[in-house]
């Protein structure tokens, strides 16, 4: 058994914990299936994953690139999409090694627009300054927008405020009436993001399930703990420890605070280096 921990954008470290059957206590039934609703705002859940995936992107700092694409008026998301399609396909032509996400947001009109987030290998810094103009004039030529309309792009200085601000939730993330029963995913990827650094810890079944069984009243206080937090609004999604602790010691701790199966992320007392 193994538990990951893995590096991140926002200087917190993402700890996955392995699945222990045993260790689960089945209290509620499976809930039904659905039918599928319609889409009226990005929802928290949607925008936890979203985040977990920019947080755990390796992007370069020097060869990064913030992108916003704008739609004509009344465009649907559905039609947007495909659009945004036609254009993603010419940019993984051009620029192959490219990787990034993008996300979904509408103005006080309705009208859309795309936020990036886009990455180049540290080696290709002038591909990227290069390819900014570029991407700008091929999206004006498929939206049909003026140049100076259609798009605006630069390099990224402050990464982590460029991924916090293109994941946030706000007015403009609550979907127009008129288009709640064509609405696509709020986010999406762009070729194959490498991810940082991350360590895996082996642990037996006999440790962790010792180790939760010990300390069960622990990890039912940290979820109530959690969810009054959530009910105020405050994000208690990690726990200061100190990383100096020894692998398997490490991983013990992590067990005996954590449910099953679960993924929490860690503070670790100095920052991680190398990105801002």
């Amino acid at each position: 058994m193994k538990i990951v921990i893995q590096q991140t954008n926002n200087q917190l470290l993402d700890v996955l914990l392995p699945a222990c059957p045993e260790a689960r206590k089945i209290r509620n039934p499976a809930p039904m299936i659905r039918p599928v609703q319609q889409i009226h705002r990005f929802s928290e859940k949607a925008q936890r994953r979203f985040r977990d995936k920019l947080w755990r992107t390796d992007f370069p700092n020097e060869s990064t690139a913030a992108l916003t694409l704008n739609f004509p008026p009344n465009l649907g998301p559905k039609d947007a999409k495909a659009l945004y399609q036609k254009w993603a396909r010419k940019l993984r032509l051009e620029y192959p090694s490219s990787f990034g996400f993008y996300s979904i947001e509408f103005k006080r009109g309705g009208s859309i627009h795309y936020h990036l987030v886009l990455g180049f290998p540290l080696k290709e810094v002038d591909t990227m300054i290069a390819a900014i103009p570029r991407l700008g004039e091929s999206w004006a030529i498929l939206s049909h927008l003026a140049v100076e309309k259609a798009s605006h792009g630069k390099p990224v200085r402050k990464l982590r405020s460029w991924l916090k601000y293109i994941s946030k939730i706000d007015e403009q993330r609550v979907v127009p009436p008129l288009f709640r029963n064509s609405m696509t995913r709020f986010w999406g990827q762009i070729g194959d993001p490498p991810l940082l650094p991350h360590q895996e810890i082996e642990i037996s079944k006999d440790q962790l399930l010792q180790s939760r069984t010990e300390i069960a009243p622990i990890v039912e206080n940290q979820k109530k703990r959690r969810s009054r937090a959530y009910a105020q609004g405050i994000r208690c999604s990690w726990l200061p420890i100190n990383i100096k602790l020894l692998p398997v010691e490490l991983a013990l701790f992590l067990a005996r605070i954590r449910s099953d199966g679960d993924k929490m992320q860690i503070k670790p007392p100095n920052p991680i280096q190398g990105k801002s």
